[in-house]
């Protein structure tokens, strides 16, 4: 069987882990191709392969053909294998075509629970009737040699050709620029891509990439609701690929450390932006020539040169269909150097672009959409100082990350500089009609943009709002006179709708920050920048930008404004008391210490929202905001998807935006948001005196922990360390200081415990009493171990009594009282809430 409509729809549809930026490079061990091609040159040397196609010379009857990518292991048993034509020499893929298989064992338990969620099974093992191969290292070497000795027979079916040839260019055009990088580099690492049709999973792909944070991955993009998913099935390191590591030893992603950048931006009356970046990078691999940046998809690049004003080849969306283009979101642009670089050299390059990230809502109203990529860079963790420049109407305003450090109006225009002072992972800006708001609060200066006129979307809410109270007071009327059409509605009094004004929005949010900013001081230490600006943006949501935070508009709002436009009590405890202190603690959280890899993301957010709600508590403890929100997202966590699992189970919170797939659409807030804030609240109450119910150990923690990684990305691991040296006695239970059980368990791992708790209380009032019992436990790996308080109930007096360190199926325990010859009427578990878990009654 050579073809069939299955075979094609992947390629025609063309849509790939690389398109959405997850595999970022390719590689090759071996190339025809010099390293040293000029401009002219590479675009010529892309356009070739976006031509590559079926090579009937190369084309072959195979039998037992095995190919093993590190823990890639193919084997072609029998079919048709038809190489690409050579570009420069080289081949750079094939067709296969009859019965293969593939087999991948992930090394470790946290890759197969996610392998078996995917495909049912924690080992992948599947036939496949047709691949596509793409590669730069050895393969056509490997596998002609291996024909050569069987004396395989050509192929001569030139309708092969014919039908393959489209598909492949198809799929060529999302992988060209991996296979391009390569081309080009001087010490390319390993690269291998296949895309399969597999018998009972359908098309997905398996990638050996030496440049990825981790280098194999197998997955695929699924479509569901019209959502597309980058389901990664599995995604591991190999202890045998060339990696790139920094001094601390940590693999990265970039082949460039960012040092400086500088950009001048001009914003005209229509909100268009037209940009000049200069990046200062230092080279962290030997001989690359082609380097990757991203940038919004509403920017368009004019030109790129180097430190000597030479002009240097860019590629950004050669050869894509413009409708291709804006679905990838943002693009990846990469950059042809003059030469191969060495690690450690530096160079300035500066970009000329322009377009469109600014959207003008009405009522003088603007929304920012590209606030992370309006300037091209490589992710958000790579920490460099910033200078910025911006000339803008004299009739609007503008705020930027960093210090305000000169600023003058024109008759028509206004300019602003501003200087980060400091390494931050991210720059932006924001942009309106603003009225502002500033104080000094010691050395930190803050301010509160407030737009004068609301968004169209807050305004529509005021008028529905309107419209549902006179159709209720229409409703209220006799039934002989009340209008035709309008509907019977329950007779409700609303409150009278209050005006909203910007002052008020003003007050509303300059007061909230600075107590937001004082209460987290006493827990994380000092403001680390010397400014803070919190700016009205359009939307639901908010960001926390280094000494810039976006804020929703509805966040502005009081409680009384929010609950007249129809906002339920749950929305109006986000946007009132939790969103701009979240974006806050940012400052501290995703500011001051950066996530290494999207697996240190549940750390940041989580720290974040933890933080949040500890200080919604502080300002009013008669809400029990902290109780309630736990509450809340205990109750997500173990609500059930439509395949009956709970929504815990997606995945360890270590996996990150992983989390979000067709599985799971889900996932990762569930995780990185609900199990991480519990997480962190769990590590809180096992730190805290229970005697005086003091902090002050988890706060020394840390305060330590920001102090030591101070502008620096943080993993996993540097967290567990830094609690580990403040660690209690009581939660050392493995007895080697260590709080690998505690990570294993939770960070790692997935599942929440259900405990039961049987009893009985012996003993006398002379003697003293004791409680004995035994604690099941159930939901989580036999191995899994976690104290849990025990309480006593006197009365109306509750006592806690202390921890139990439950384990495997069932542990057992006695207690002895402390109220001497009083008798306590029952005994319960984690009436603290401390434990993320349930109960189960007897």
């Amino acid at each position: 069987m050579l073809l069939s409509r299955r075979h094609l729809k992947v390629l025609v549809v063309g849509w790939t882990l690389a398109c959405l930026g997850f595999t970022t490079a390719a590689a090759s061990s071996r190339t025809a191709v010099s390293s040293r091609a000029n401009s002219d040159d590479a675009k010529a040397l892309f356009s070739e392969l976006s031509r590559v196609s079926i090579d009937p010379q190369n084309t072959f009857q195979v039998q037992e053909i095995n190919i093993d990518r590190d823990a890639l292991h193919f084997t072609l048993h029998r079919g048709v294998l038809a190489f690409f034509t050579p570009v420069r020499g080289v081949v750079t893929g094939a067709v296969f075509l009859g019965a293969g298989e593939i087999l991948v064992i992930p090394p470790n338990p946290i890759e197969k629970l996610q392998l078996n969620k995917f495909t049912d099974s924690p080992i992948l093992t599947e036939a496949f009737p047709a691949a596509i191969f793409r590669f730069t290292d050895d393969t056509f070497a490997q596998v002609t040699r291996t024909l050569r000795e069987s004396s395989a027979s050509i192929h001569t079916d030139v309708s092969l050709k014919e039908t393959w040839d489209e598909g492949v260019r198809n799929l060529s055009l999302n992988l060209n620029y991996n296979i391009l990088q390569n081309l080009l580099s001087k010490h390319p690492p390993a690269y291998f891509h296949a895309s399969l049709d597999g018998l009972t999973q359908g098309w997905f792909e398996a990638v050996q990439d030496g440049r990825a944070l981790e280098p194999i991955v197998l997955g695929r993009v699924t479509v569901k609701e019209g959502i597309h998913y980058p389901d990664i099935w599995c995604s591991f390191r190999s202890p045998r690929d060339p990696i790139v590591r920094d001094p601390m030893g940590q693999r990265r992603l970039a082949l460039y450390d960012l040092k400086e950048v500088s950009i001048d931006a001009h914003i005209s009356e229509t909100a268009a932006l037209d940009a000049t970046a200069r990046l200062n990078l230092s080279f962290l691999a030997d001989g690359e020539r082609l380097i990757p940046f991203e940038l919004s998809r509403g920017l368009k690049i004019n030109a790129v040169e180097d430190d000597s004003h030479h002009s240097l080849t860019f590629f950004q969306n050669d050869l894509l269909a413009p409708g291709e283009a804006m679905r990838r979101g943002n693009d990846q642009v990469y950059v042809l150097l003059p030469g191969p670089e060495q690690a450690g050299e530096s160079i300035e390059l500066t970009f000329h672009y322009a377009g469109s990230v600014i959207t003008d809502l009405g009522n003088g109203v603007y929304f920012v959409g590209a606030r992370g990529t309006w300037y091209p860079n490589h992710g958000l963790t790579d920490l460099a100082r910033y200078h910025l420049k911006f000339l803008y109407p004299a009739s609007m305003n503008l705020v930027a990350t960093g210090k305000l450090i000169h600023e003058a109006n024109q008759e028509k225009e206004k300019s602003s500089e501003w200087d980060s002072e400091t390494p931050i992972g991210v720059a932006g800006f924001n942009y309106g009609d603003y009225i502002e708001k500033k104080q000094s609060l010691g050395p930190v200066e803050l301010e509160v943009y407030a737009n004068r006129s609301l968004e169209d979307y807050v305004r529509q809410l005021q008028v529905l709002r309107q419209q549902i109270q006179s159709a209720r007071m229409a409703t209220a009327t006799p039934e002989n006179t009340r209008p035709r059409g309008i509907p019977s509605f329950p007779t409700v009094d609303l409150p009278p709708l209050p005006a909203i004004s910007s002052e008020v929005l003003l007050n509303n949010i300059n007061e909230a920050t600075a107590a937001a900013l004082k209460f987290y001081e006493s827990w994380f230490g000092p403001y680390p920048f010397s400014k803070i600006a919190i700016s009205q943006i359009p939307g639901r949501f908010g960001q926390g930008w280094p000494t810039l935070c976006y804020v929703s508009t509805l966040a502005f709002l009081t409680p009384d404004q929010q609950e007249s436009l129809g906002m339920s009590r749950d929305a109006q405890v986000l946007f009132a008391g939790l969103m701009q202190a979240h974006e806050i603690a940012h400052q501290w959280w995703g500011n001051l210490v950066v996530p290494q890899t999207y697996h240190e993301t549940w750390l940041i957010e989580g720290m974040a929202n933890y933080a949040s709600l500890l200080y919604a508590n502080e300002k009013d403890s008669k809400q029990k905001t902290l109780d309630q929100e736990l509450q809340k997202m205990k109750d997500r966590l173990l609500e059930r998807t439509h395949e009956g699992a709970t929504n815990e189970s997606a995945g360890p919170i270590w996996l990150g935006w992983r989390l979000e797939s067709s599985k799971s659409p889900s996932g990762y807030y569930n995780a990185v948001y609900d199990k991480a804030t519990w997480i962190i609240h769990m590590m809180r109450m096992m730190m805290r005196d229970p005697s005086t119910q003091s902090d002050e150990r988890f706060i020394t923690a840390l305060k330590s922990f920001l102090t030591e990684y101070k502008e620096a990305a943080v993993s996993s691991a540097d967290f567990q360390r830094a609690l580990e040296k403040h660690m209690t006695a009581q939660m050392n239970l493995d007895k080697n200081r260590s709080l690998d059980w505690f990570f294993d368990e939770w960070v790692y791992d997935v599942g929440i415990p259900e405990y039961r708790l049987r009893y009985s209380i012996g003993g006398s009032a002379e003697k003293g009493f004791f409680v004995s019992g035994k604690i099941t436990q159930s939901g989580v790996s036999s191995l899994f171990e976690m104290p849990v308080p025990v309480f006593a109930h006197y009365g109306n007096r509750d006592v806690r009594l202390s921890s139990v360190v439950v384990s495997g199926a069932e542990t057992a325990f006695r207690i002895r009282l402390p109220q001497g010859r009083f008798k306590p009427n029952h005994i319960t578990l984690n009436d603290d809430e401390s434990v993320l878990c349930t109960l189960k009654s007897n």
